[in-house]
C-alpha cells in the first residue's frame, strides 16, 4: 500500500467534521494548482484561445500554460497556494496563530534568496516592464512585494499597515486562510484570528471585510451547514451580530447579487461582477 492510500485510510477513520477540515485545505491546494496555468489571463480573447486546447473542455492543469506572467511546472502552487502553505506550516509549528512566527515565515518564503526572489517581478511592479515576461519561475505578486520590502526595513506591524494602506485590495487573504478556518471552525476567536492574519499582509478595509465574510462561509461549510451563503448573508444583515464590520451590509448585498445569478457562465459572471 502506497503513502497516498495509507493517508486516505487515516482520513476516512476521522470524524466527518475533521474530514471536512482536511478537505477544505487539500481542496484549496488542488484548486490552486489546477488553475495555475490559467492564472492572470485577463484578456477574454486570450482565455478563449487557451481553452480551445483544453481536453474535453476541462481547463484544469492546462498544458502548455496560458499564464502571461510566469511559467512553472504543472501541479506547482501559484503564489496564493504558497501563501496558504506558509500559514499552514506556521499554525502547525505554533499550535495556533502566532503573528511573529507567521511574518518571519512569509519573509523567508518570499523574500531574498527564496524561489520568489526575482528582478523581473521587481521591475514589473515598479515600472510595469513586460519585456522579460513570462518569467520562467515563481512570481512574487503585489501583496508579497509590499510585505517583503517593508518587512526588510524592520517596520513594526503598525508601520507595515501604514505603508500598505488601502492600496492593496487583492483577494490573497481569502486564498491563504483555509488552514486557519479549518483549525478554528466553531471557536469564538476564529474571526479575530483571521483578521489578525489578514492584517499581517493587507490593510484595505474592504479586503478585511470580504475576507471575514469568506471565512464565515468556509466555517459553515466545514461545520456541515447546508445553506452557508444564505445563513452568512442573514448574519451580516442582522443587528448586533458578533464580529460586526462597518462594511458588512455592503458585502451582504454583493453576496446577494451573486447568489441570484448563479446561472451565469463564468465569462458572463466576470463581466458583471469583475475579476481579480
Amino acid at each position: 500500500m502506497g503513502e497516498l492510500e495509507i493517508a486516505l485510510g487515516r482520513v476516512k477513520a476521522l470524524s466527518p467534521l475533521n474530514q471536512r477540515k482536511i478537505a477544505a485545505v487539500l481542496g484549496a491546494l488542488v484548486a490552486d494548482a489546477a488553475s495555475q496555468p490559467l492564472h492572470w489571463v485577463y484578456r477574454e480573447d486570450a482565455m478563449e484561445k487557451a481553452l480551445e486546447g483544453a481536453p474535453d473542455g476541462c481547463p484544469e492543469f492546462l498544458s502548455p500554460p496560458a499564464n502571461p506572467y510566469y511559467h512553472i511546472d504543472n501541479g506547482e502552487q501559484s503564489p496564493y497556494g504558497d501563501q496558504l502553505m506558509v500559514l499552514l506550516e506556521s499554525l502547525a509549528a505554533c499550535k495556533g496563530f502566532d503573528e511573529t512566527d507567521y511574518c518571519k515565515r512569509v519573509y523567508a518564503a518570499f523574500g531574498p534568496g527564496s524561489a520568489y526572489d526575482s528582478k523581473v517581478t521587481v521591475q514589473y511592479h515598479s515600472v510595469r516592464d513586460r519585456s522579460s515576461l513570462p518569467l520562467k519561475g515563481k512570481w512574487r505578486n503585489r501583496t508579497q512585494e509590499f510585505f517583503v520590502g517593508n518587512y526588510a526595513e524592520g517596520k513594526s506591524m503598525s508601520g507595515l499597515l501604514e505603508s500598505m494602506g488601502d492600496e492593496n485590495d487583492d483577494p490573497d487573504s481569502i486564498a491563504r486562510l483555509p488552514p486557519l478556518v479549518a483549525l478554528l471552525a466553531g471557536c469564538d476567536n476564529m474571526l479575530d484570528e483571521a483578521e489578525k492574519a489578514t492584517l499581517c499582509l493587507q490593510a484595505c478595509d474592504m479586503t478585511v471585510a470580504v475576507t471575514k465574510a469568506a471565512c464565515r462561509i468556509m466555517e459553515r461549510y466545514i461545520l456541515g451547514d447546508e445553506n452557508p451563503v444564505e445563513h452568512v448573508m442573514k448574519e451580516l444583515r442582522s443587528a448586533g451580530h458578533a464580529h460586526a464590520d462597518p462594511l458588512d451590509q455592503a458585502v451582504a448585498s454583493h453576496l446577494h447579487a451573486v447568489s441570484n445569478n448563479t446561472q451565469l457562465s463564468v465569462a458572463s459572471a466576470t463581466k458583471q461582477f469583475g475579476k481579480a
